[in-house]
């Protein structure tokens, strides 16, 4: 699956962009920009924070994968196997994201 690269980052528009039941939040990756509505009755302050979120998760998904990697390259079997629920929600997390 492939997605815009980063950086991306949410731009406040300081106003909604469609006026009839939704909050609007503008992403921007750098080769194009896109909205987040959600409803009025969703509080602003939520409404920047699901945008800010979003525009992470490029830089998200690079950690976790080197994350992973690094678990994989320097820890033992033994280590793992105490690690295995972190391990197991990092796969799933880029699994979500790549799939």
């Amino acid at each position: 699956m492939a997605y815009t690269q980063g950086d991306w980052r949410y731009v406040a528009t300081g106003q909604d962009i469609d006026h009839t039941n939704t909050h609007s939040s503008l992403i921007e990756t750098g080769e194009l920009f896109f909205y987040i509505k959600n409803s009025k009755e969703t509080p602003l302050h939520e409404v920047k924070a699901n945008a800010k979120l979003i525009a992470a998760a490029p830089d998200m998904l690079i950690t976790l994968k080197r994350v992973k990697n690094a678990i994989d390259a320097n820890f033992s079997d033994e280590v793992k196997n105490e690690l295995a629920i972190a391990i197991e929600s990092i796969d799933l997390a880029i699994k979500k994201a790549t799939e």
